[in-house]
């Protein structure tokens, strides 16, 4: 019982959760559908600036974090730059683009991207680069949903279970104890009436087997 009894209280706390999780994404996306677009991009005459993080000083290994307000990036549109052009204020150079050998997408519980770990054929001596890319400002937000949701539904499922088991096992044990007390009360009256009737043969001494009760 005290197992079934942590299954329902943990899922409650699960429950709790879910519920407070997504109402919060419910509430965000209210916010982005009250005013931005759904779609949003960074071009190449505006483009977004990363961070670079060397991940192997023994390669031409590197990664940058993704915030994740653009965790939705669609990595088919994804376009890096090591710099801007001299004469252009806040536009890529085109002529200097990052072209990795290998690219990878890193995903957190929510399968929402988190960063981009690229390798490179020469080394990237910059201490930025530069992201062109179309992102869907939603995604976080459905994806946290999505997620909890799943988890929100197994959890009233379990809860609900370990409920019903829980009624069984009360019922089941209620049953018992009144069977014992049942049976206590006629074995009671059993050795009542046995020491009743048996009370004066056994002061006697003469009982036998085949006397009867009536010579007593």
């Amino acid at each position: 019982m005290p197992e079934l009894e942590a299954i329902r209280d943990t899922a409650d706390d699960i429950i709790k959760e879910a519920t407070n999780t997504i109402a919060n994404a419910d509430r965000t996306l209210r916010e982005i559908a009250s005013g931005a677009k759904e779609y949003q991009e960074y071009t190449i005459d505006n483009p977004l600036s990363f961070t670079v993080i060397h991940l192997d000083n023994n390669t031409h290994k590197y990664y940058i974090n993704i915030p994740e307000e653009y965790s939705g990036l669609h990595s088919t549109t994804l376009k890096l730059y090591s710099k801007r052009k001299k004469d252009t204020a806040g536009s890529v150079d085109t002529n200097a683009p990052v072209s990795p050998t290998t690219i990878y997408f890193e995903t957190n519980n929510y399968q929402l991207i988190t960063r981009i770990i690229f390798t490179t054929a020469t080394a990237l001596d910059v201490p930025q680069i530069y992201a062109v890319f179309s992102y869907d400002i939603n995604t976080p937000s459905n994806t946290i949903k999505k997620t909890w949701g799943a988890q929100l539904r197994k959890a009233q499922d379990d809860k609900a279970a370990a409920i019903d088991e829980l009624d069984h096992l009360k019922t089941a044990i209620a049953d018992l104890q009144n069977a014992n007390f049942t049976a206590t009360q006629t074995k009671r009256a059993l050795l009542q009436k046995f020491e009743a009737l048996m009370g004066p043969a056994l002061r006697e001494g003469t009982w036998q087997p085949e006397d009867t009760y009536a010579n007593y």
